[in-house]
C-alpha cells in the first residue's frame, strides 16, 4: 500500500503526485486531476463543485514529513477518487474500474508505506 492510499481501494493510481510548502493541497489536487485528464487546469470543472478548497488547504495545510497520525480526505471529482493525506501525498484512482468508492470519507489515521 502506498503512503496517503486511501485503505479501501484496490486499483493502481492513475496519477500520484506530492505537494510542497509552496503549493496548497487544493492546489496540487487540481494539478493532478488536470494531469490525469490531460488537459489543462483552467478547462476542468471547479473543484469548488465536489469539495471546499478552503476547507480542505485548512484541514491540511502544508505537508508534515513524519507525522505518524496523518489526516486523510477522499472524495469524488469528474469521475476520480481524489486521496489527498497531510503528508502531502495526493493519488488519483478511476472510479470507473468499480473497485473504488464514491463515498467521502473524512478520518485520521496513521499510513504504512510499503514500496
Amino acid at each position: 500500500m502506498s503512503e496517503g492510499r486511501d485503505s479501501h481501494v484496490d486499483s493502481e493510481p492513475a496519477v500520484e503526485t506530492r505537494y510542497s510548502t509552496g503549493e496548497s493541497p487544493s492546489e496540487a489536487v487540481i494539478r493532478a486531476l488536470a494531469a490525469t485528464k490531460g488537459v489543462e487546469p483552467t478547462e476542468l470543472d471547479l473543484l469548488y463543485d465536489f469539495i471546499d478548497p478552503e476547507a480542505l488547504d485548512s484541514l491540511l495545510g502544508g505537508p508534515v514529513i513524519g507525522d505518524e497520525s496523518q489526516t486523510v480526505v477522499a472524495f469524488s471529482a469528474t469521475g476520480y477518487r481524489v486521496v489527498v493525506s497531510s503528508n502531502g501525498h495526493v493519488s488519483i484512482f478511476d472510479e470507473t474500474d468499480g473497485r473504488s468508492s464514491s463515498r467521502c470519507a473524512w478520518f485520521s489515521r496513521p499510513i504504512v508505506s510499503i514500496k
